[in-house]
C-alpha cells in the first residue's frame, strides 16, 4: 500500500506539472513600433526582459509588420506555444496600426482570413490607452520637473493617428491621464495635445500651431512642464522641441524606462495565463 503522505505528494506533483505544461502551451508577443534608434528597441527589451524567466515570451517590432510577427509567432511556436497572447506596447488602441495586426491573425471579423502561417492560436489585449499604471509614470514624470504644481500646467503631447476619428479617442484616453495627474500631483491643469507627424502637411500645421498655442498661453501664468506622451526616447520627442523652438517650457521624460510597463504587458496577458 502506498502511503498517504506519499500519495499526495505525487498529486501535488502532477498537478504542478500539469500547471507548468498548461503555462507552457500559452506564450505572450509584445508587439512593439520599433525604431532606427538602437536605444528605443533595448529600452524596449528592458522592459520585457524580467517576464523572460516566468512566461514564454517573444518581442516583434514593427508597424502591423507581417515578417516580424510571423518570425515571432514561430519562434514561439517551436518552443511548443499553441495560444499566443498578443500585447500591443503602443500608446493607443485607435490606430490602423492594431486594426491592420487584427487582420493579420484572423481576429478581424470583417476580415477573417488568417496570414499569419501556423498552428497556433491568438487572441489580443489592448494598447496602453488610459492604464492607471501610464497615469502613474505620467505623474512621475511631471514631478521629475516640479517646483510648485499649484503655478504649474502640465502639457502631455503624442503622436496621434491621421485619422480625426482616432484622433478624438486617441485625445479621450489622454485626457483621463490627464485628470488623474492633476488631480493626484496638485498642478494647476494638465492640458493634451497630438502632433499628427504622418498626417497630411496642413494637418501637421494646425498641431503645430495649436501647440504652440496652448504652451504660450499656459506660460503667461504658470511654469509649463510638456511631457512627451511616447514610450521611448530616440522617436518623435526631438520633434516637440522643435515646434515649441522659442517658447519657454521645461521638458520631461518618456515612458520608458519604468517597471510599470513591464507590469503592465504582464498584467495584460494574465487573464488568458490563467
Amino acid at each position: 500500500m502506498v502511503p498517504i503522505v506519499s500519495f499526495v505528494l505525487a498529486l501535488s506533483v502532477i498537478s504542478t506539472l500539469q500547471a507548468h505544461a498548461a503555462q507552457g502551451e500559452k506564450g505572450i508577443l509584445v508587439l512593439a513600433h520599433g525604431s532606427k534608434i538602437a536605444l528605443w528597441n533595448e529600452q524596449v527589451r528592458d522592459a520585457v526582459r524580467p517576464l523572460e524567466g516566468d512566461y514564454n515570451i517573444d518581442i516583434a517590432f514593427g508597424m502591423a509588420d507581417q515578417a516580424s510577427i510571423q518570425e515571432a509567432v514561430t519562434r514561439l511556436e517551436n518552443r511548443g506555444v499553441g495560444l499566443i497572447i498578443t500585447v500591443p506596447l503602443f500608446i493607443s488602441s485607435h490606430s490602423p496600426i492594431i486594426y491592420n495586426t487584427r487582420r493579420l491573425l484572423g481576429l478581424d471579423p470583417d476580415h477573417p482570413r488568417r496570414q499569419i502561417k501556423g498552428d497556433v492560436n491568438f487572441v489580443m489585449t489592448g494598447a496602453l490607452d488610459a492604464s492607471p499604471l501610464v497615469s502613474e509614470i505620467v505623474l512621475e514624470r511631471a514631478r521629475e520637473l516640479s517646483e510648485e504644481p499649484p503655478d504649474e500646467v502640465v502639457v502631455l503631447v503624442g503622436h496621434g493617428p491621421n485619422e480625426p476619428e482616432f484622433n478624438e479617442l486617441w485625445l479621450r484616453d489622454m485626457e483621463q491621464v490627464g485628470r488623474f495627474v492633476k488631480e493626484a500631483g496638485g498642478f494647476r491643469d494638465v492640458l493634451v495635445a497630438t502632433v499628427r507627424d504622418d498626417a497630411p502637411r496642413e494637418v501637421q500645421e494646425e498641431a503645430t500651431r495649436a501647440l504652440r498655442e496652448m504652451v504660450e498661453k499656459s506660460g503667461a501664468d504658470s511654469r509649463v512642464l510638456v511631457i512627451p506622451y511616447v514610450l521611448a526616447s530616440g522617436g518623435i520627442e526631438e520633434g516637440i522641441k522643435e515646434r515649441l523652438e522659442g517658447l519657454e517650457f521645461r521638458f520631461g521624460s518618456p515612458l520608458l524606462p519604468h517597471p510599470n510597463i513591464t507590469g503592465w504587458i504582464e498584467g495584460q496577458a494574465a487573464p488568458y495565463l490563467r
